[in-house]
């Protein structure tokens, strides 16, 4: 069960069942489409538009079986050696969790992209009720933590909201390396994998300013770290370190902490607009998980928010160096290594693998070229469940203009075509086929 889930139409309006769903009678199984949009009706074929065959006529056109198995074999993806390699990893993860839950739907593996959305909410909805009781300034954004960290509520918002940040961080790595061992980030889904990538590093530059904005000793070391690098690539670490004490000895700090709050939101609002863009192309997307999946989440995060709060630091001290501080391994990683020739190694390697990343759909290219969906419009009814079915929008359907009974025709557009064989079996005509393979041959 899902949470705000509409049920589907059958069939887009304009399309009537009795009329348009009964495939049609005649010849043409496999024919080449016509070079032009509108099929050319023949008469002698067409039987008066009656439309009463059955799925026997498939049998009548097919070849041989080894013919028929040739042509299959063009349409099966040919999977990268890397590829299969890294399945197998994940299958060695994947099955034995498959073996304890008893069922698919209750392996998260399977549902990573939906549970990173809902953990994005979950981040989005706590930082909101933190963000009402924050201060600005360094004393007082630290005073305002200590407080929310005495109550109740307070101390649980924060916790789950430090929680639910690393979780959307792992499970959209998790989401990503599926989508890397199954080989769907090439054509039209390089809009996808690219805002992906972008997605992943933006979630995690908000997360370092989150932990930026509460004045203790781990901002500290962020603080340290930022004006290291400053002093490496630019010439603006004196003026900042100027601007720091300033802000100290006044007393007027608050400015310090604007800026770094305006970089956290406006980080957490572009990735959500990044988010919108991943999945643009899909024409139906699943925003959220199942209820077991939403309900699951939610008491994990609350009872380990609780067992194990996120507690308080001492606060920033520009006269003592921090002697030990707990540091998050998933966003401050960098922290141990921040002025050490190895983080030199760190941040190159960080950097090399987010630009293969990036480029990765041009990099990787398919061992041979899929076929595309092939509608034979003489057989086309118009019922519009092949462009209802198809995920990417790659199936439109327009007003016919010829003297078939029908209102509609579908029209494939092969650049938003991912391959993937849907529109075949939502077909009743058996009228979509997929390259030159007729669709009979794929039944």
């Amino acid at each position: 069960m899902s949470i705000f889930k509409r049920k589907q139409p059958e069939l887009l309006p304009g399309a009537e069942a009795e009329k348009d769903c009964a495939p049609t009678t005649g010849e043409g199984l496999g024919e080449p489409r016509p070079d032009n949009v509108v099929a050319k009706v023949d008469p002698e074929h067409d039987d008066d538009h009656e439309h009463a065959v059955s799925w026997s006529l498939l049998g009548e056109g097919r070849t041989g079986g080894e013919e028929a198995s040739s042509l299959l074999k063009e349409w099966q993806p040919q999977r990268h050696r890397w590829a299969i390699l890294l399945e197998r990893l994940a299958l060695a993860v994947e099955k034995p969790v498959n073996r304890l839950t008893g069922t698919h739907q209750l392996n998260p593996f399977y549902h990573t992209g939906m549970i990173a959305f809902f953990l994005l909410l979950i981040v989005g909805v706590t930082g909101f009720y933190l963000f009402i009781f924050f201060q600005y300034g360094f004393e007082a954004s630290y005073a305002a933590a200590t407080r929310l960290e005495g109550q109740p509520i307070g101390r649980l918002m924060r916790a789950v909201h430090r929680y639910a940040s690393g979780a959307l961080v792992i499970t959209t790595l998790l989401h990503a390396y599926r989508t890397l061992f199954m080989e769907r980030f090439r054509g039209q889904r390089w809009l996808a994998w690219v805002t992906g990538v972008v997605l992943t590093g933006l979630v995690w530059f908000a997360g370092v300013t989150g932990y930026w904005l509460l004045w203790d000793e781990r901002a500290q070391l962020i603080t340290d770290a930022f004006v290291g690098f400053l002093g490496r690539f630019t010439a603006f670490a004196p003026d900042y370190l100027v601007w720091l004490y300033r802000a100290g000895v006044s007393g007027v700090s608050w400015p310090v902490l604007f800026s770094i709050v305006v970089a956290h939101i406006l980080l957490f609002l572009i990735s959500v607009g990044f988010f919108y863009l991943h999945i643009r192309r899909l024409q139906r997307p699943k925003w959220l998980p199942d209820m077991q999946w939403t309900v699951s989440l939610a008491v994990v995060l609350v009872v380990v928010s609780v067992v194990f709060p996120v507690g308080m630091l001492p606060a920033f001290n520009n006269t003592a160096v921090p002697e030990q501080v707990a540091i998050d391994p998933i966003f401050l990683f960098f922290l141990p290594l921040a002025g050490s020739k190895w983080a030199w190694v760190v941040w190159g390697g960080v950097i090399l693998f987010t630009a293969v990343s990036l480029a990765l759909p041009w990099l990787s290219r398919e061992k041979k070229p899929l076929p595309k969906v092939n509608i034979i419009y003489d057989r086309c009814t118009g019922c519009t469940k092949c462009a209802l079915d198809c995920p990417y929008d790659a199936i439109k359907m327009v007003e016919r203009h010829d003297d078939k009974p029908h209102k509609y025709i579908a029209i494939e557009d092969p650049d938003l075509c991912v391959s993937c064989g849907i529109c075949v079996g939502s077909c009743d005509g058996v009228a979509v086929g997929m390259g030159g393979i007729a669709p009979d041959f794929m039944w």
